[in-house]
């Protein structure tokens, strides 16, 4: 790497840890130096202008429309900037998307949020998504109403904010679903058999037909599974499987059999032993610790 290396971190620009989040218009006229971001990620959207956005050891060249994020251990920086205008919004990904939302089940945020941000770190980058003139306009006008709010800071502009940034979010996630470049890519594939994982994790799944989906071999698929999300598809869907039996524990009084075959598992032993494994107690005695149990 470059002898001038720079550790960014999101204290540096926001000091309140309760919201680790924050936004900002960027001007480059000049070269911005490689740095690598400690713990969030970055959703760039360029404005205006061209440059050569440096990427690990690879440069590739942007312009206005280009959206990509880049993910925490990943060197970056910009050079040759032309009237080079950008808007930043770092944010931690699991503050924001560590919740059971919906938005999980779009291919295109499995690609754009997760997958690019990974893949980034160890092979060559090339975002996929180029927003046309109505899609870009339609994300100026979100990114000008959150660089205001967050101006302000009126009350409530947290929760405002994030409900913007959700927005902005799932609307990037729609367009990148679309993307014609990101359709044949092998992204594309993975981010596929990912987002149905999140539709379809109570029906039965298998490798087989996770990689099917994706239009790999089994093994192929299951090496870059492993390699995007740290774990086996198995322990990926189980662990989704796990998640979503907490909330029925926490809020309901149904009973454990029942909820393991609303979760996906053909076999309620087989729940209580992989439940136990992971929360380090069985579904009926992590019931039993809650405190408003009866």
């Amino acid at each position: 790497m470059s002898e001038t290396m720079y550790q960014m971190k999101l204290e540096f620009f926001t000091k309140d840890e309760t919201f680790p989040f924050y936004i900002q218009y960027g001007y480059h006229k000049d070269n911005m130096y490689l740095h690598v971001h400690e713990s969030y990620s970055e959703l760039v959207i360029v404005l205006g202008g061209s440059a050569k956005h440096m990427v690990n050891q690879e440069e590739f060249y942007i312009s206005e429309g280009d959206v990509f994020i880049i993910g925490a251990d990943t060197y970056h920086g910009y050079k040759e900037a032309n009237d080079f205008r950008i808007c930043n919004i770092m944010f931690r990904h699991e503050y924001f998307f560590a919740n059971d939302f919906d938005m999980k089940e779009l291919s295109g945020f499995q690609g754009l949020f997760v997958i690019e941000p990974i893949l980034s770190q160890c092979r060559s980058f090339h975002n996929m998504l180029k927003l046309n003139r109505d899609e870009f306009d339609k994300v100026k006008k979100i990114i000008d109403a959150m660089v205001k709010e967050y101006k302000e800071k009126k009350a409530g502009y947290k929760m405002y904010l994030t409900g913007m940034f959700y927005q902005i979010s799932v609307l990037l996630s729609r367009l990148y679903s679309v993307s014609g470049e990101y359709k044949g890519s092998e992204v594309f594939g993975m981010a596929k058999s990912i987002a149905y994982i999140e539709s379809h994790f109570t029906e039965p799944l298998t490798v087989a037909l996770l990689s099917e989906i994706a239009g790999f071999s089994p093994r192929h698929y299951t090496r870059r599974f492993l390699e995007i999300t740290n774990s086996t598809p198995i322990q990926y869907i189980n662990e989704i499987r796990l998640k979503k039996a907490v909330v029925y524990l926490e809020s309901s009084k149904t009973p454990v059999a029942v909820i393991a075959a609303k979760c996906g598992f053909a076999d309620s032993n087989y729940f209580s032993r992989q439940f136990k494994k992971y929360y380090g107690a069985s579904p009926t005695e992590y019931r039993k610790e809650l405190p408003h149990f009866i």
